[in-house]
C-alpha cells in the first residue's frame, strides 16, 4: 500500500477521532483510530520498513496535532509496530485475531502510560481505578475498531503476495 494512502487515512482517522468520536463515546472514552490503523498496517504490510514507517508517521501525526509530549506517541506507536511484527513471526501469517488482540492490548498499555504522564493518574483519589477503567474501555473500543480497519487494509493490500516477514 502506498505511504500516501496511509498518510491520507491517518489524517481522516485523526479528524474523525478528534471531532466526532468524543461526543459519542461512552463516558468520553473513544477508540484511538490512528493507533488501530498503525498496528493493523504493521501486521498486514509485507515490507517491514513500510510497516515501521507507517507507525512512526501515525505517532508523529498524533504528536503534532494533539500530543503533549513530542515524541511520546512516535515511541509508543513504533513499539506497538515492532511487537506486532515479532508476534506475527510466531503466527507465520496475518490474522484478524492477532490484529484485534495486539490493538486492544497496546491501547490499554498506551492509555495507562498517557494517564500516568498526562493526568498524574495515581495522584487523585480513585485515580488508579479510574485510569484503569478508561484504559480498559479504550482497549475494548479499539479492538472493535480494529476489525473494520483490518478488512479495509486487507482489501487494499491483500494476502496473496504476503510472505513471512
Amino acid at each position: 500500500m502506498s505511504p500516501w494512502i496511509h498518510l491520507a487515512t491517518f489524517a481522516a482517522m485523526l479528524l474523525l477521532q478528534v471531532s466526532i468520536l468524543p461526543g459519542i463515546g461512552p463516558a468520553g472514552v473513544y477508540p484511538d483510530l490512528v493507533l488501530a490503523w498503525a498496528v493493523s498496517a504493521a501486521i498486514l504490510e509485507n515490507n517491514e520498513k513500510t510497516a515501521l514507517g507507517v507507525a512512526a508517521c501515525g505517532g508523529a501525526i498524533v504528536d503534532i496535532t494533539v500530543g503533549r509530549f513530542i515524541g511520546l506517541n512516535i515511541a509508543l506507536f513504533l513499539t506497538a509496530a515492532v511487537v506486532a511484527r515479532r508476534m506475527l513471526r510466531a503466527f507465520m501469517r496475518p490474522s484478524l485475531l492477532l490484529t484485534v488482540g495486539v490493538t486492544g492490548g497496546f491501547t490499554i498499555a498506551v492509555e495507562m502510560i498517557r494517564g500516568v504522564l498526562w493526568h498524574s493518574g495515581f495522584a487523585a483519589p480513585g485515580g488508579l481505578q479510574q485510569m484503569l477503567s478508561v484504559a480498559l474501555t479504550a482497549g475494548v473500543l479499539n479492538a472493535l475498531a480494529a476489525v473494520p480497519i483490518y478488512f479495509i487494509i486487507l482489501r487494499t493490500v491483500g494476502l496473496s503476495s504476503w510472505e513471512k516477514p
